[in-house]
């Protein structure tokens, strides 16, 4: 029989076919939330979106990307875009970013497996004689081993973690009292930390978690769980 010849698109499907495979296509998603919200300022809907930051440039790839998952989930508590800063009610400033690496501890659990019961055994067996009959025969057959877990072992190892944070804060484009700065309507920051150091992979996410938080106060940090797949999230990586 000839070598089978793989043509080049035949390797990159199986390769894509392998990765995927070894990807969780619906990753979870552990995010802490804190937000504060001025109750004095009411009956704001449209917006501006500004960079907060100097060192984000509103030119970036990044940048837009943020933007537009930000827009749609203001989208999700009834704000608009307005369309220029002197029309808008608020100018709301994005910031986003990720820490440097550090190195944690991180305690694992490896179980104890044992095994037991193999070896060589003998058996007796019926076999057909071919008249219709039966006679007895022993066999000499291999008995696997059976594996159980006894306990676990308990080890600490190092880890690389990742802080990613996204902030929204929206302030009045006008005070009540011309003499003053516009105050700030309310804030919502998004964080996450863990060994995931793709940002982009957490933009969305992180933004689909502060759709309910818009305009709202925590009393303390929330910590809340999101999957890939989970409809808010899809909802921000669709955009408007």
């Amino acid at each position: 029989m000839p070598p089978v010849k793989y043509t080049g698109m035949f390797l990159v499907a199986l390769l894509n076919l392998l990765f995927s495979a070894g990807c969780d296509k619906n990753p979870s998603y552990k995010i802490e939330v804190d937000a504060v919200h001025n109750p004095d300022i009411q009956g704001l809907g449209s917006y501006k979106i500004v960079a907060s930051s100097a060192m984000i440039s509103e030119k970036d790839l990044r940048y837009k990307e943020a933007e537009k998952y930000v827009k749609t989930a203001l989208s999700g508590k009834g704000f608009y875009e307005a369309e220029d800063v002197e029309s808008a009610d608020m100018i709301v400033d994005i910031d986003y970013g990720i820490s440097e690496p550090r190195i944690e501890t991180k305690t694992i659990s490896e179980p104890i497996v044992v095994n037991f019961g193999s070896g060589w055994k003998k058996i007796t067996v019926m076999v057909n004689d071919g008249f219709g009959g039966q006679f007895p025969t022993t066999r000499t057959v291999y008995d696997p081993p059976q594996r159980e877990t006894v306990g676990y072992n308990k080890r600490r190892i190092p880890i690389k973690t990742y802080t990613k944070h996204l902030v929204i804060k929206a302030r009045a484009r006008k005070s009540k009292d011309e003499k003053k700065a516009p105050e700030l309507a309310w804030t919502v920051w998004v964080t996450s930390n863990d060994e995931n150091g793709d940002l982009r992979e957490y933009l969305p996410v992180m933004a689909a978690a502060a759709i309910r938080y818009v305009g709202t106060s925590t009393r303390e940090t929330e910590e809340i769980k999101l999957k890939g797949r989970d409809e808010v999230v899809e909802f921000v990586k669709a955009g408007m």
